[in-house]
Parts: C-alpha cells; sequence; structure tokens
C-alpha cells in the first residue's frame, strides 16, 4: 500500500515523493484560483513556475518549521493537505506583498528625489527630511509614522487601464501629503523603505496582515480581525503544539503566569513552595523550547493567550470543574 504525504513526512522526516506532487499541485491550483503571478522570468504556470515557487516552499529557511508545524498540527492526509494548501497560499502572499512593497519604495524613492518639499539627509545621504526638516535619524516608532500616515484623508488613486504596467498607488500630489505628514511626525530622516512601509497600510488594505483560512486552522479563534501573517499562522501553531504537550497542571501555572505565587498555588491545589518550585521548572522548560527561535516572542504571547483561553473555558465554560 502506498504511503500518503504525511505518512511519508512522519516516517522520513522529509516530503517524500507524493509529497511533492502535492506540494506542486497546491502551487498550481492555488496559484490559477486567486490570479497569482507568475515568478520573473515566467509568463504563465507552466511547470518550471510552479517548481521555481515549490522550491522556493522548501528552500527557505522557515520550511523545516513551516512542514513540523503542518505535521503536528494535521491528523490525517485530508487535514494535512488542506494544511499545506492554506501554507502554500500564504506563500503566495507574502510573494505577492514583497512585490508589491519593492514597487512602492521605487514609487517613493522617486517622488523623494523629484521634489522639492523633500531632501537628503546632510548626515546621511541614503535618508530623506523634509526640506526645512531635521537631520539626523527618527527614532518615533513605525507604528506612530503609520498613523500619521493613515490621518492624511484625501487620497486619490488615478484611473489606469493598462493591462501591462502595474496601477500606482495614489497620485503625486497624495503621495507628497503622505510622506509630508509621516516626515512631520517622524521629527528627523528616514529611509525610503521606512518612510514606504510607514505608507504602506494608508495605500493598500492587503499591507495589514493577511487573512489565513481560519475553518481549516479553528485553533486561532473566530476573530477574523487579527488577519495573521503567514509568521504568525506558524507561530500560533507551534504555540498550540507547545501547549498541548503540558500536562494540566502545567497548564494551570502557566494560565496563572500573572498571579503571586501564593494565588496560583490556590488555583492550582498545591502548596506554595512547590507552586514557586514548578512555576521555575515550567518556564525553564518553555525557555528551552524557544531558545534560538525567531519568533520567540511571538510564540510566547500565543502560548499565553491560548492558555487564558483554556481557563476561561475550564472555569467558566461548559463543564467546568471548578
Amino acid at each position: 500500500m502506498s504511503r500518503g504525504p504525511r505518512q511519508e513526512l512522519l516516517e522520513d522526516r522529509v516530503l517524500g515523493p507524493a509529497g511533492v506532487e502535492l506540494l506542486y499541485r497546491a502551487v498550481r491550483s492555488v496559484a490559477v484560483a486567486r490570479r497569482f503571478p507568475p515568478p520573473d522570468g515566467c509568463d504563465r504556470w507552466d511547470i518550471d513556475a510552479v517548481q521555481s515557487v515549490a522550491h522556493e516552499f522548501l528552500d527557505s529557511e522557515r520550511a523545516t518549521r513551516r512542514l513540523a508545524a503542518i505535521l503536528i498540527s494535521s491528523t490525517d492526509e485530508v487535514s494535512f493537505e488542506a494544511l499545506l494548501h492554506t501554507a502554500v497560499l500564504n506563500m503566495h502572499r507574502d510573494r505577492g506583498r514583497r512585490t508589491d512593497r519593492g514597487a512602492l519604495v521605487l514609487r517613493v524613492n522617486e517622488i523623494l528625489s523629484d521634489s522639492q518639499e523633500f531632501r537628503r539627509d546632510n548626515q546621511d545621504a541614503t535618508r530623506w527630511t523634509l526640506t526645512a526638516g531635521h537631520d539626523g535619524p527618527s527614532t518615533v516608532p513605525t507604528r506612530e509614522l503609520e498613523a500619521a500616515a493613515l490621518g492624511v484623508t484625501d487620497i486619490k488613486v488615478p484611473r489606469w487601464t493598462s493591462a501591462a504596467r502595474r496601477a500606482p498607488s495614489a497620485d503625486r500630489p497624495s503621495f507628497i501629503r503622505l510622506l509630508t505628514a509621516v516626515l512631520q511626525r517622524a521629527g528627523g530622516s528616514l529611509s525610503a523603505v521606512d518612510l514606504a512601509r510607514a505608507c504602506e497600510p494608508r495605500l493598500d488594505g492587503r499591507a495589514i496582515p493577511i487573512t489565513v483560512d481560519l475553518d481549516v486552522l479553528e485553533y486561532l479563534g473566530a476573530d477574523s480581525s487579527t488577519r495573521p501573517t503567514e509568521d504568525g499562522v506558524l507561530s500560533a501553531m507551534t504555540a498550540r503544539s507547545i501547549f498541548d504537550g503540558l500536562s494540566e497542571r502545567e497548564r494551570l501555572l502557566l494560565a496563572t503566569h500573572d498571579v503571586s505565587v501564593r494565588e496560583a498555588a490556590r488555583t492550582v491545589g498545591i502548596g506554595h513552595s512547590q507552586a514557586a518550585l514548578l512555576r521555575r521548572r515550567l518556564f525553564e522548560h518553555l525557555r528551552s523550547e524557544l531558545t534560538g527561535d525567531p519568533d520567540a516572542e511571538d510564540i510566547s504571547s500565543n502560548l499565553l493567550e491560548i492558555a487564558d483561553q483554556w481557563m476561561t473555558t475550564r472555569t467558566g465554560g461548559h463543564g467546568a470543574t471548578f
């Protein structure tokens, strides 16, 4: 009896022939169904285009973790295929966002270079400020720069009929107003990349993190306003895997991480000295699990959220034990 893609990965720890075939199908079917453009150098989704994107999926630095998360979260071949399709969809979306962002940076550079409202920083020619603005890098957080861009209300997008060239995000006066608002809030100089990143949510709703298929990843919850990116999805999947491996006592200690040891001890039903010891061991275990992971902070945040939701269900929902 032939093995399915999930069984191959489970037994061999690599994507086998059935898995590769499934990946190729997923790359092409998702791309065609969602009308994603083929990679550079390809004019259609032929075998070369499909293999190029599939190999990018497997060769990226997230590949091992991505496949492990899909394997852990799936229960059979059907759910494995569904999760793989979701991962492929999110990769296609990430590729599209990178392309769009690159075009936006080029446009921002063009506006900065051609407009008298802006000049290069005298201390660093790679950065920009207002003509009467301050030199030296801005220290204002990105979220505040984005808020300044979101406050610009009169954004006009030119009518566009060309099928061969990318439609502009906004007309020139709109771009100047956006960049001016961001640099006024910055109080210093910013790179073209920084400026593009600040303007992106105002110009394109797709820049606000990508939506995933929540009916497949049920444990992420029904609130689609969170709109996680692929990294966010993988962090949530990793957090769920860690949480599922904890004992009930460990889950209780995690859910009571923000209260005193004595209060946690009462909740768990043990002495406070034992609670302190077990809590310390649990946190050391979690740190060892996440050491070296570039998304450790996001995973930790997801883990605490899962614990809080579990605790609410356990204590206040149907079938609560206390």
